[in-house]
Parts: C-alpha cells; sequence; structure tokens
C-alpha cells in the first residue's frame, strides 16, 4: 500500500509540472494535445441527436468559439451566400477614359451600390472587367482604332469596399512596333480578373464601388470599360 502511495503522489506531481495532456502521444506539447495522423474529436453535446432544432439534411453547421470561450455550433446552418452577383452588362453603357498627350492618370467610376450582411466575418470579392483595346488612331479603312507608338500603358480596376480599397488587377503592356506610325500593331480585348476576401466586423449596410484607371501614355489614348459586356461579372459572397 505505501508503494502505491508513493507512484499516485509522483503522477500527480508530473501533471501539475508539466500541465499538459496527451492523448495518443506520451510527448504533449499543448495543454491538450492529441496525437495521430487521422484522429478526429466527438463531441456528443454538439451532434444531430442533442441539436435537432440546429442541423439540415445535407447541411454541415461550423463549431465556433462563444465569448465564454467554449465551443458551440452556429445557430443556424451557413451556407455560400451571394449577396451581390451581378453580369454581363454590369457597367452598362461602357465607360470611356482618355487622355489627351499626357501621361496623367485618370479615373472613372465604373459601378457602384449597396449590400447588406446579418453577421460578421470574411466575404469573398470576384469580378472580371473587359477592356476594348487602349486606341490610338483610327484606321480609315474598317472604322476600327490600332495602337501605333511604343509607350507603356497601365489599366487598372480598383474594388472598394466601403470606401476602402480591398483588391485591384492591372495590366500593363506596348506596342511592339515602334517608329512607323502607320503600321498596326494592336487591337483587341483585354480582361481584368481578380478575386479577395475581406473582414468586415460590422452587420448592416455596405457600399461597393469599381473604378477604372488608364495611365502611363503620353501621345492620348483611350479605353472603354466594360465593353464587350459578356465578360464582365462582379460577386459578393458571404461564408
Amino acid at each position: 500500500m505505501k508503494l502505491l502511495y508513493t507512484i499516485l503522489v509522483f503522477t500527480f506531481a508530473v501533471n501539475i509540472c508539466l500541465g499538459q495532456v496527451g492523448i495518443k502521444t506520451t510527448n504533449p506539447q499543448k495543454a491538450l494535445h492529441i496525437g495521430g495522423t487521422t484522429s478526429t474529436i466527438r463531441v456528443d453535446g454538439l451532434n444531430a441527436t442533442n441539436n435537432t432544432t440546429q442541423f439540415v439534411a445535407g447541411e454541415d453547421n461550423r463549431v465556433h468559439v462563444n465569448t465564454n470561450g467554449n465551443l458551440v455550433l452556429d445557430a443556424k446552418p451557413y451556407t455560400p451566400k451571394l449577396l451581390v452577383d451581378l453580369g454581363n452588362n454590369l457597367v452598362g453603357t461602357a465607360k470611356e477614359i482618355k487622355t489627351d498627350n499626357v501621361g496623367a492618370r485618370i479615373t472613372k467610376d465604373l459601378k457602384s451600390g449597396t449590400f447588406i450582411i446579418d453577421k460578421k466575418g470574411n466575404y469573398k470579392i470576384n469580378f472580371a472587367i473587359s477592356v476594348d483595346q487602349i486606341k490610338r488612331r483610327v484606321d480609315p479603312a474598317n472604322g476600327k482604332y490600332w495602337l501605333i507608338d511604343g509607350d507603356a500603358k497601365l489599366i487598372t480596376v480598383n474594388c472598394f469596399i466601403d470606401g476602402n480599397l480591398v483588391c485591384q488587377a492591372a495590366k500593363i503592356y506596348m506596342s511592339k512596333n515602334v517608329g512607323n506610325p502607320n503600321n498596326q500593331v494592336a487591337l483587341g480585348v483585354l480582361t481584368l480578373e481578380a478575386k479577395a476576401f475581406v473582414f468586415l466586423n460590422t452587420t448592416g449596410n455596405h457600399t461597393y464601388k469599381l473604378q477604372g484607371v488608364l495611365e502611363g501614355e503620353t501621345k492620348g489614348v483611350r479605353a472603354d470599360f466594360g465593353n464587350p459586356s459578356k465578360y464582365n461579372t462582379f460577386q459578393i459572397i458571404g461564408y
């Protein structure tokens, strides 16, 4: 019996000193360490049997930590939700930006609006905006415009949420043929795409804005943002 008491006291002392518990591991690295590459945790208090009103067939509920530090289920199933879903003609009439023989940075608002969220969290932004090629000189034979200079051109689409820049897409390129103003060197459509997450920490109304930017040219150019319309999309997705 004396030997048993000694073993119990020693075991208790080790637990107090280390302050760590290991499950399937003899070397716990934290207060609670579960070993094994396929280990999972089961809490009967969170399952469907004990929370029948919180589960919907075919959907999983997220477990999160509440303000008391308890692991709890979401009050209701939360699946991705399209808060803003604009496609094709989202810009409306193509927005033209042009510079007149200067390299100034010129901006123009393309689309703006509001959306509502019912919980704080991360929200995903997706957008793709088409831009009819930067134009310089008209070709009388077919009415099209061509790039004829060798200057670099930068086209950007910015996305703002609540007035803050959260993501952008940009492309820069220059004409291949320099020195002959009669040569046709570029014509076509660019598509600017971006994806990003933004954390919104207040519920209720929020604003979004897409902005087009043109810069870096010295001979006068223009860009039609949102043209052709079939390549445009803008989404805000909640999780």
